[in-house]
């Protein structure tokens, strides 16, 4: 039975409708990316699903027994209260149990013989534990630190908090609470990388008890969690089976069948209009009117929209030198530190190449408070650099550094000869209100005709009298895309990118992504959108949290960032391998969960949720072992069947080659089935491990 139900749902303001005929359904298990272009109706749709906007047609069914949470981009809860107050509120029925059984407590303590009390306490401790409330503190922590708030921050009031954090604390008390209908609009908007995985892995965990809709432009995340995708396009709503990489090319047929529709009406409509012209006045007048009113009557196709392209290639003003980039010992602090206004001129690295221009730095005593120590780096020309890390770790202060925008307590920052950086920040600062945007245009260029400043700006969705919008009155999207044109139209030979997806629809970002993958110079990008950060960047700055508290260590990897996690996962199996060699004659139980609580201290979780996660991961891969052992033994039926049809006496070197491919299946397929048992091994050994948890938790 589904959770909730909606058919024909349409809603508009004035004569424009925004929603249309939308119709679909929530089913226990269903993970429902919403995606579409900004403005298109996404939140719409959620409000008229949670009841906040009444639909003009169509009706809504919320089944019984549905708890809906929705969890929006405006922050919630009250500045007095603190975070871990806050979370615990989204289970108020235990909450109200466990204050209830503080009374009853502190009663006994005066009437200890009341035989009615102690039956009203048994009865409530009773329904305590039986909504698992034994575990509910420890589910607490462990979102909160799963969504990367630190410990100092869990008894911190949400009125010190910024509007992320604040947004964040929404989402924790969403996931811990007992809704079997969670609702999320641009959940990841305020999440690290880390975090991002902790929440995926949470819906995950969710399958078969809950439905989940979530409106998103990550499209890691859609591709990790959804079961379903859909897209508001057009006014209507569009359903497609599976994750974001399978609706992908379903989306294609569909926009192109409609584009076909539209233009064959198209062609239809010229051709009667034709007739008509050629008709009306003469021996076929009566036939023209009628097709004339057809015509009239006529539902007319709209023209499917094109999605946002950036279709050039930028091919930087100059060319940088081979050694692009140098970064030694570079330390930073916002804390009170002396700063010396000395310019300092420097010959670094092997080559001693020059600083170029010369650089001014601040050089001072390097104490406590410091947000960055000891980063050390070289890039090359044509390389793409990646600075990843939890909130708050510096990768925003490392880029401002590298801009100059900054000045470092201490090492240094040398850029190689022809280095020209363009630079987008977060805030878009270098956009001034009180300019269009063609003036914002000229302002990097000011030779460009008004036609040239149009075709520019239409290749970043700017088209007609969009371009004499003031900049005070643009979305944070458009503010994005015209910092990005100003960029781009400097032609300079290395960017420096600040959460430059900030903003953008999913169909931007797509765009975005194709144009730096044509980008023929150099980038460092800070970004916490893994599916842009995997396809661009081949080299990787990333901070890893040292210890409990806010202390990060920083490192340099030659690679993507897939083969870092793999490098870090079997960096850490080898460091628990090697502590369980070095506890010599230690117990060696004690030594498995000891290594089993460090692993689950770097996932930044308890050692049930690790252990949880890995058996899921190994799960994972058995059902996929099994599908390719299923698509394997398919296809030998295939060829056999086909043999079995053969002519033997006329054909006998097909039913040779045949029999040939049907040995070389069967081989891979035994090969493949011979890998599936020590994956069943494995699972149950991550379950065994989770029996003998709750078996010492229980002692």
């Amino acid at each position: 039975m589904s959770l909730l139900e909606f058919s024909n749902l349409s809603f508009g303001y004035t004569d424009e409708y925004i929603i249309r005929d939308a119709s679909g359904q929530l089913q226990p298990g269903n993970v429902i990316g919403l995606v579409g272009q900004n403005g298109g109706g996404k939140t719409t749709l959620l409000k008229l699903i949670e009841g906040r906007l009444t639909p003009e047609a169509g009706n809504i069914q919320v089944s019984r027994g549905t708890q809906i949470t929705i969890v929006t981009q405006s922050s919630g809860g009250t500045d007095t209260d603190t975070l871990r107050e806050f979370v615990r509120g989204g289970r108020a029925d235990l909450v109200e149990l466990q204050e209830r059984m503080g009374k009853l407590v502190r009663e006994l303590e005066h009437r200890p013989e009341d035989e009615a009390l102690q039956a009203e306490l048994g009865s409530v401790q009773e329904r305590f534990a039986v909504l698992d409330g034994h575990r509910w503190e420890t589910d607490i922590d462990r979102i909160i630190s799963g969504l990367s708030f630190t410990d100092e921050q869990h008894n911190q009031t949400l009125g010190s908090m910024s509007g992320g954090q604040r947004q964040k604390a929404c989402l924790a008390r969403a996931l811990i609470s007992d809704a079997n209908c969670l609702i999320f609009d641009e959940p990841t908007n305020h999440l690290d990388i880390e975090a991002q995985e902790f929440f995926a892995d949470y819906l995950k965990s969710l399958r078969g008890r809950a439905g989940v809709i979530l409106v998103s432009h990550d499209r890691w995340l859609l591709d990790s969690v959804c079961t379903h995708i859909w897209e508001v396009d057009n006014q209507g709503l569009f359903r497609y089976p599976g994750n974001y990489t399978k609706y992908r090319p379903q989306r294609d047929l569909r926009r192109r069948a409609e584009l076909d529709q539209f233009q064959k009406q198209q062609e239809h409509i010229a051709k009667t209009e034709e007739y008509i012209r050629r008709n009306i006045a003469g021996q076929n007048t009566k036939q023209a009117q009628g097709r004339r009113k057809l015509l009239g009557r006529m539902e007319r196709v709209d023209r499917p929209a094109d999605d946002p392209q950036m279709s050039f290639v930028l091919k930087p003003a100059l060319l940088s030198g081979e050694q692009l980039l140098i970064v030694e010992q570079l330390c930073f602090s916002y804390s009170g530190l002396e700063r010396s206004e000395e310019k300092v001129y420097e010959k670094v690295g092997h080559s001693g190449l020059a600083l170029n221009p010369p650089m001014e730095m601040a050089r001072g005593p390097v104490g406590d408070g410091l947000l960055l120590d000891d980063v050390d780096f070289q890039l090359y020309r044509g390389e793409r650099m990646g600075i990843v890390g939890s909130n708050g770790c510096g990768k925003s202060t490392l880029l401002k550094l590298l801009a100059r925008r900054l000045a470092p307590l201490r090492g240094m920052v040398a850029w190689g000869s022809n280095a020209d950086v363009g630079v987008f920040s977060q805030d878009s600062a270098d956009l001034q209100d009180g300019r269009d945007l063609m003036a914002e245009l000229r302002s990097v260029d000011g030779n460009l005709t008004d036609g040239e400043v149009r075709s520019y700006l239409a290749v970043f969705g700017f088209s007609g009298d969009e371009v004499f919008k003031d900049v005070k009155q643009l979305s944070g999207g458009e503010r994005s895309r015209l910092t990005l044109a100003k960029i781009f139209r400097r032609r300079p030979n290395v960017l420096l990118l600040d959460e430059p997806t900030n903003h953008l629809d999913i169909w931007a970002r797509e765009a975005l992504e194709q144009f730096l993958l044509a980008y023929e110079g150099s980038l460092i990008m800070v970004t916490h959108d893994r599916a842009l950060l995997e396809r661009i960047c081949n080299r990787l700055v990333v901070f890893e949290r040292e210890g409990e508290a806010d202390n990060f260590s920083s490192s340099f990897f030659r690679g993507h960032y897939s083969e870092y996690r793999r490098f870090r996962e079997a960096m850490l199996a080898e460091q628990n391998a090697q502590a369980a060699r070095d506890s010599g004659n230690g117990n060696a139980e004690d030594d498995e969960w000891t290594m089993l609580e460090q692993a689950a201290k770097e996932a930044r979780t308890n050692v049930e949720g690790y252990c949880r996660r890995q058996q899921e991961k190994v799960e994972q891969r058995i059902a996929q072992v099994e599908l390719t052992i299923e698509e394997l033994e398919r296809r030998i039926r295939q060829l056999a069947d086909e043999q079995h049809s053969v002519d033997a006496a006329s054909d006998y070197e097909r039913i040779a080659t045949l029999q040939l491919q049907i040995d070389e299946l069967g081989n891979e397929r035994d090969e493949v089935f011979g890998s599936l048992e020590p994956l069943i091994e494995e699972a149950d050994l991550w379950q065994g491990r989770i029996t003998q948890l709750k078996e010492r938790q229980q002692v």
